[in-house]
C-alpha cells in the first residue's frame, strides 16, 4: 500500500475530527500513528554522545506544516548559535487548525535547523540538534 503526502494529510483529518483518540494504520514496513494523548506530552528527542559532549535532536511530535516563526512578518523563534532553555519554542507545527508548540526540551546551544517555514515534516523527522551545555 502507497499513501500520497495528501491521502496521509487527509487521513489525519478524518481521524482528528472524529472522537477516536488513537489511531494506527501498518501496511508491510510502513507504520502510520495518531495519537492525541501523545500530543499533550513534552518535547519527543534523542540523546547522542559525540566528541565528549551530548546532544539532543529534538524530533516532530507530529505530521504536519512547521512554523519557525509565531507569524510570517515575525522573527524566528531560534537561530543557529542561540542558546536555549528548556521550554524554548524551536518551531511550531500546524495540523490542521491545530498549531502545536515544539520546545527545545533541554538547555543548550542550537547546532543546527533542518526545516524551513511551510515545509511538511513527517512524525518523529529531526527538526534540530542542541549541544547541551554543563
Amino acid at each position: 500500500m502507497t499513501l500520497s503526502t495528501e491521502q496521509c494529510i487527509g487521513l489525519v483529518e478524518i481521524v482528528s475530527k472524529s472522537g477516536i483518540d488513537v489511531f494506527e494504520l501498518r501496511s508491510g514496513c510502513v507504520k502510520l500513528i495518531f495519537d492525541r494523548r501523545e500530543m499533550a506530552c513534552s518535547t519527543d528527542v534523542n540523546y547522542r554522545y559525540e566528541s565528549g559532549q551530548f546532544a539532543v535532536e529534538v524530533l516532530s511530535p507530529v505530521l504536519g506544516i512547521c512554523r519557525i516563526a509565531p507569524s510570517d512578518d515575525a522573527p524566528p523563534y531560534v537561530q543557529t548559535g542561540q542558546m536555549v532553555s528548556e521550554y524554548d519554542i524551536i518551531c511550531s507545527i500546524d495540523v490542521l487548525e491545530n498549531r502545536f508548540d515544539v520546545p527545545a526540551g533541554t538547555s543548550g546551544i542550537i547546532v543546527q535547523l533542518y526545516t524551513r517555514s511551510g515545509e511538511l515534516v513527517e512524525y518523529k523527522q529531526q527538526l534540530a540538534v542542541i549541544q547541551t551545555v554543563g
